[in-house]
């Protein structure tokens, strides 16, 4: 490996060690977030916000091109870039404000819940303030320089988390989350402006090349949003908030440990992928090691959570929302496949080619579509939760075929990826499930103390085998250069010997 890509390899691994800092201390206190809010709000309440960010998600695809994306892709950015990207952002949000505000009425009869109305009419102002935050901020992700983002993210966090908090003890209903979401728009707009120097001004000079590139990425969130929101909507339609609200938290709860693991990580090799990405040796390399350390820590993550679903639900949620336990065991491995193909997107970006995920997603949402309008019709949320894990079980491997295809590696490296994570969490299971078996025919009720003897467990098993495994390749690598050492040897001696004679 060059000094300039063990360089760039050293950069990466600390920007994507802030990445990761921020995502865990930003879900960490979302998640302490949603322990205190579930204990004083009602899964309706969840809902109503569920299915108001859902249309919000919804109609802001329509005005998000993803135009810090393609400034951290593109090699001469000027200000120029910067202001024009700043300028289209703020009429995208002063555009999708306009059309949420309109539509309130139209989304409040599709969920079938008249209270939409004046919440969709009030978070419709949360795009167009969150749409003035300072462009010039998106530098500090090109240059890798990822500890400005943790700032920024966590202190906009403990000031939404402060007041949605404080909100909800005096209101008890879905306004204070309302509050919260504009605390943080606020917040993180002002601290951008004061943490970055760039003062962008309006300009739409390179409006065009924007979006030229951004169209692609356009068509990719709409598919994306479809993918991921489809099933919220047709929850929503289907039965009512507070199925929705079941769904909502137990989506958020189970992907939380694993999803946040590999975002953050995403948001961080992206520009390292973009600054390799004419050496596909080198991105190919890059991708797999990392894909391959994700996935040695999100099957853990996803086989534990399954394995302690109820206590975890009843400890931390209470006993209200011991309804959704089967679907946090569900979503928890649809998280994990989630984890295995997030890192692909990057790659196709990164080569100019971001149609192929859209390629993808596309197919996801013929298949899964029709599929949810008969499994929730006919059983709930539940229905929604197994098809979603189903179908994201069929396009795992599209995926990364598609991508063998254009980073040129092997169907045996790919399954090498997953073989020593999943054969480690399966026995890691196994002793979690053992366990609990043991400790129920003693008689321990305490959710607590389940809780915490079946994670030590978990994780003692899983890194004990871990190391097992390490220290046997190690042993074989030692042999085997040894054997090289020899032979080497042994052939010098041939050639001296030949050359003599």
């Amino acid at each position: 490996m060059s000094n300039a890509n063990r360089g760039l390899g050293k950069k990466i691994a600390i920007g994507a060690a802030w990445s990761v800092l921020t995502r865990l201390s930003i879900k960490g206190l979302g998640f302490i977030s949603t322990i205190i809010l579930a204990r004083l709000l009602f899964p309706a309440d969840f809902g109503i916000m569920a299915a108001c960010m859902a249309m919000v998600a919804f109609f802001e695809i329509f005005t998000s091109f993803s135009f810090d994306i393609n400034i951290i892709q593109k090699d001469n950015v000027t200000d120029d870039t910067l202001n024009s990207a700043w300028t289209c952002k703020l009429l995208s949000g002063l555009l999708l404000a306009i059309l949420l505000f309109f539509a309130s009425p139209w989304i409040s009869a599709f969920f079938n819940d008249p209270r939409l109305t004046l919440v969709v009419q009030v978070v419709a102002f949360i795009p167009l303030i969150k749409s003035a935050e300072n462009i010039g901020f998106v530098l500090y992700r090109k240059n890798l320089d990822l500890k400005k983002e943790f700032n920024l993210e966590v202190i906009t966090k403990l000031v939404s988390f402060t007041i949605t908090i404080a909100a909800a003890f005096y209101w008890q209903n879905y306004w204070a989350l309302v509050i919260g979401m504009f605390s943080n728009a606020i917040a993180r707009v002002l601290l951008s402006y004061v943490m970055h120097p760039y003062r962008p001004t309006f300009g739409l000079n390179q409006a065009a090349e924007l979006f030229r590139f951004s169209k692609w990425l356009l068509l990719n969130n709409l598919l994306i949003f479809l993918n991921h929101k489809v099933t919220d909507l047709i929850i929503g339609n289907r039965t009512n908030t507070t199925e929705l609200g079941y769904y909502s938290v137990s989506y958020e709860i189970s992907n939380l440990p694993t999803t946040e693991l590999v975002f953050p990580l995403s948001r961080a090799i992206f520009p390292g992928y973009s600054l390799v990405k004419s050496d596909i040796n080198a991105l190919r390399d890059m991708f797999l090691k990392i894909t391959g350390v994700v996935l040695f820590f999100a099957a853990p993550i996803c086989f534990g959570f399954y394995a302690v679903a109820h206590e975890a639900v009843a400890l931390f949620l209470g006993d209200k929302w011991l309804n959704i336990v089967p679907m946090v065991s569900i979503l928890s491995f649809y998280g994990l496949s989630r984890c295995a193909v997030q890192n692909m997107g990057n790659v196709f970006v990164a080569l100019g080619k971001p149609h192929i995920s859209t390629y993808i997603s596309l197919s996801r949402l013929i298949v899964i579509v029709p599929l949810l309008l008969y499994s929730v019709s006919h059983y709930g949320a539940l229905g929604a939760a197994v098809t979603v894990l189903a179908v994201s079980l069929v396009t795992l491997p599209l995926s990364f075929w598609t991508c063998s295809l254009m980073l040129k590696f092997t169907l045996r490296q790919a399954l090498m990826l997953f073989a020593f994570p999943i054969s480690a969490a399966v026995l890691m299971t196994l002793a979690i499930k053992l366990l609990g078996y043991v400790l129920d025919k003693q008689q321990v009720h305490s959710v607590a103390v389940l809780l915490l003897a079946k994670v030590a467990t978990g994780a003692f098993c899983y890194f004990a085998i871990a190391a097992i495994y390490l220290g046997y390749i190690t042993k074989n690598e030692f042999w085997l250069q040894q054997l090289r050492t020899l032979r080497a040897k042994l052939m010098a001696r041939r050639s001296k010997k030949d050359s003599q004679g």
